[in-house]
């Protein structure tokens, strides 16, 4: 089976490096092709420190037609993979979608609707060294499952992309899954930001009522949206989950904290900006979530 990861970031570097252990063929999407036909990345785990060489690509039209397409990438990225995507690569292609936030490019999604849509949500934490160097500084796990209806069959890439960066489950209700990793983004992104700490710092009782008040946010903007009352997106089981991640990744900076030191865009209008607007639509008061939103914003 043929992969094509979209770019080198911190997780799409984790992934591709799994893949190609077991014995998948992965091909990078990137635009450094000046590097030459291949690529040399670094993965850096607690147990040391792996190197791996990689097929580079810059035209998407190069990969094998029955390749399976992994974007992992910013939430303000997506459109433009998306568009660069669109028309170049078959039809029916299997395209596993993962980003922070809700809402990114969906009117452009809509334009494709014979690709085969999986999202894939992780927990796990990871930083750039460098650019070709990435650090896997926190344990998570993932979900995956179909983003479309009608796509419940469990296709076969699945077993693959399980044994790269293990656990790893398939969710065919994976939207609940996506609105928990984002309760988690809204609490930990901004607080760990704002504090210029790392996310192990927030269990501190300095950040509680914050963190519960941003959950209790999400959940009711969450049910409202989605027209039903679900005990899995209740404020105790989204303030659990953001506990459980502040554990996992307790050593790492977060993805924003990391985009402001670096002097990039960051996700907060898809992850706290976007709990806002529906929170504006749906007459639900998020002033927390609103606090964060415009505080992050201030930075940029």
């Amino acid at each position: 089976m043929q992969w094509v990861v979209v770019g080198t970031g911190a997780l799409s570097t984790l992934w591709a490096f799994g893949l190609q252990r077991q014995g998948e063929k992965v091909t990078l999407l990137t635009r450094h092709v000046e590097d030459g036909r291949h690529l040399e990345l670094t993965a850096e785990h607690t147990d040391g420190l792996q190197a791996q060489s990689f097929e580079v690509i810059g035209d998407p039209t190069q990969a094998g037609r029955n390749s399976v397409w992994l974007i992992i990438v910013k939430a303000w990225q997506l459109q433009a993979v998306v568009d660069l995507l669109a028309g170049q690569i078959p039809d029916n292609a299997h395209v596993i979608i993962s980003h922070n936030g809700i809402g990114a490019a969906q009117n452009a999604l809509l334009t494709t609707p014979d690709w085969h849509l999986y999202d894939l949500v992780t927990t796990h934490g990871a930083w750039r060294r460098s650019r070709l160097h990435s650090v896997h500084a926190g344990h998570g796990q993932s979900w995956v499952g179909p983003r479309q209806p009608g796509l419940s069959a469990v296709p076969e890439w699945f077993q693959p992309l399980r044994a790269a960066l293990p656990p790893l489950e398939w969710d065919s209700t994976i939207l609940y899954r996506r609105w928990h990793k984002l309760a988690v983004n809204c609490a930990i992104n901004p607080l760990a930001t704002l504090a210029n700490v790392p996310n192990g710092i927030l269990k501190n009782l300095h950040f509680q009522q914050d963190i519960r008040a941003i959950c209790e946010e999400v959940a009711l903007v969450a049910q409202t949206h989605l027209g039903k009352a679900l005990p899995e997106l209740s404020a105790d089981q989204l303030e659990s989950g953001v506990y459980q991640v502040i554990q996992a990744t307790a050593n790492n900076r977060c993805s924003m904290l990391q985009d402001i030191d670096a002097g990039q865009r960051t996700e907060i209008d898809y992850l706290n900006g976007y709990i806002c607007q529906l929170g504006q639509d749906y007459n639900i008061p998020t002033p927390v979530n609103q606090r964060l939103w415009q505080n992050i914003t201030a930075l940029t």
